[in-house]
């Protein structure tokens, strides 16, 4: 006999059709269960949850599996008794896993018991994206192709004014900073002369109209910045804060560095 399941959106689900389930403390039971889906069978203790699950669905499909082999094959297959029930029909080969409590030792996790840890630590080390704690911001390694982007999108957008590119120094450099050909720094959004007070300086390595901007010459004093700046470098943009860059593992926002990830 051919019964139809519940439906869904309008549509017939096929369906696990059990009638008159009186196993152990099931008392007369009847249930369609949609295939294909996730189903949770909950209530108090001694309400039948094993009995449905263990001793009657999987029981069932269990000792259809085995009768398909032969007679000599069978005595070597683990045989469940018959549950009780009226009928049972369009029950699929099952599987169960039943609970346990193997754990040896308080440390041990799903993880470990599973074997899953390690797998997973190779897929966070592969995959996954690091996120600064501080500012949840993604951190990623910059470079001198990810400031001639950001120059690119501020000049598509039709923005005009200076662009300028600095490299945080420590006080003390102003010296050696001119002998390199270095002889300004930006204060306050304004570009100076380089002066030798304390604290760090934002010395400006290029600075050119947007509208100007070329991408051999940004990239060019853009990994010069990188290497002033010790792999640190920042971008101002007309009309727009200044954006820090940094190469590495490390947050510019924050100034936060991260340690590779070992699996």
């Amino acid at each position: 006999m051919t019964r139809k399941g519940p439906k869904s959106g309008g549509r017939t689900v096929p369906a696990i059709h059990a009638r008159g389930l009186a196993h152990h403390n099931l008392k007369g039971i009847d249930l369609d269960l949609p295939l294909h889906r996730v189903i949770v069978v909950t209530g108090p203790s001694g309400a039948g949850k094993s009995t449905l699950a263990f001793d009657t669905l999987y029981a069932e499909a269990q000792r259809r599996y085995v009768e398909t082999f032969s007679p000599y094959a069978r005595q070597f297959l683990e045989r469940l008794p018959r549950p009780e029930a009226a009928e049972l029909s369009n029950l699929p080969p099952a599987v169960a896993i039943g609970q346990a409590n193997p754990v040896r030792s308080a440390r041990s996790t799903v993880g470990t018991l599973s074997e899953a840890t390690y797998p997973a630590r190779l897929l966070f080390h592969r995959a996954a994206v690091l996120h600064c704690p501080g500012c949840g911001r993604p951190v990623a390694d910059e470079g001198p192709g990810d400031v001639w982007r950001a120059v690119a999108e501020a000049a598509a957008r039709g923005g005009r004014g200076a662009v300028v590119l600095t490299a945080e120094v420590a006080a003390g450099a102003a010296a050696e900073l001119a002998r390199l050909g270095y002889h300004r720094e930006l204060i306050g959004g304004e570009v100076r002369e380089l002066g030798d007070g304390p604290g760090p300086r934002q010395v400006v390595v290029d600075r050119f109209p947007l509208e100007a901007a070329r991408q051999e010459r940004v990239l060019d004093s853009a990994e010069q910045a990188f290497a002033l700046g010790g792999g640190r470098m920042r971008l101002r943009l007309p009309d727009a804060p200044p954006r820090a860059f940094s190469r590495g593992r490390h947050c510019a926002r924050c100034d936060r560095s991260f340690p590779a990830p070992l699996p």
